[in-house]
């Protein structure tokens, strides 16, 4: 991944974890998982979601949507699937509006001063507009992507879930690779920190497990028990 995208003398974390030697430290502790529980690379995601007519891929803030976007479209092209895609963020407030939502929180002119927001994901999106977005009759795959997906209700999709490691988070908002939820423009003042690392993984899990999915998925409004994919990026 170019350093330009991720300010860090910090290296990646490997999708395949080296030899460990005999007396060094494991620097990526593990444990071994029964066969079939998790995948690698976009191809394998292609051919799960080659198998749906309608897709929800929702995630965290600052994950390179737009790159993901056109290297499963070209993974699900090959397996002669034309996915038509909607884009979740046409649904977002105007920045202005959503500098306006946060504004309360940020400290004003000293940001040390600034407070825990107690505004959700849902009030960053005009309702109207989510409920406009809906899947679009006799396309291959209907598949709804950007943070905050979910909320547009598609009943019955598979859902997918993008997360990433805060640190990496950190490290791209450094670079200046990413931007606040509902804006366009680089700042000083951060609300939710963003960024994602640099290759896929997925895995079937219920959205309900695993204390950190809660946590996020709770902040979101995403809840229920979907079938979903959780994918680190």
């Amino acid at each position: 991944m170019s350093s330009t995208l991720r300010k860090t003398g910090q290296y990646l974390l490997p999708a395949t974890k080296p030899l460990l030697t005999r007396g060094k430290y494991d620097i990526y502790p593990s444990y071994k998982l029964a066969g079939g529980k998790i995948q690698e690379g976009i191809v394998s995601l292609a051919q799960r979601l080659s198998r749906e007519t309608t897709v929800v891929i929702d995630g965290y803030v600052g994950v390179f949507y737009n790159d993901f976007k056109e290297a499963l479209d070209a993974a699900l092209n090959k397996l002669g699937k034309q996915p038509q895609w909607h884009d979740v963020g046409q649904a977002m407030k105007f920045p202005r509006d959503v500098e306006t939502l946060v504004s309360p929180f940020l400290g004003g002119d000293d940001p040390i001063f600034g407070t825990r927001a107690t505004i959700i994901l849902q009030d960053f999106f005009d309702r109207e507009k989510l409920n406009s977005l809906v899947p679009e009759p006799g396309a291959d795959i209907n598949i709804l992507i950007g943070p905050g997906a979910a909320l547009a209700g598609w009943e019955g999709s598979l859902l997918v879930y993008i997360d990433l490691p805060k640190s990496e988070l950190q490290f791209r908002s450094r670079a200046g690779s990413v931007t606040n939820l509902g804006t366009s423009e680089q700042t000083n003042r951060y609300y939710p920190p963003c960024a994602s690392t640099g290759f896929l993984q997925a895995r079937s899990v219920s959205h309900s497990s695993g204390h950190n999915s809660r946590r996020r998925n709770k902040q979101s409004g995403i809840g229920g028990k979907h079938h979903a994919l959780h994918l680190y990026l």
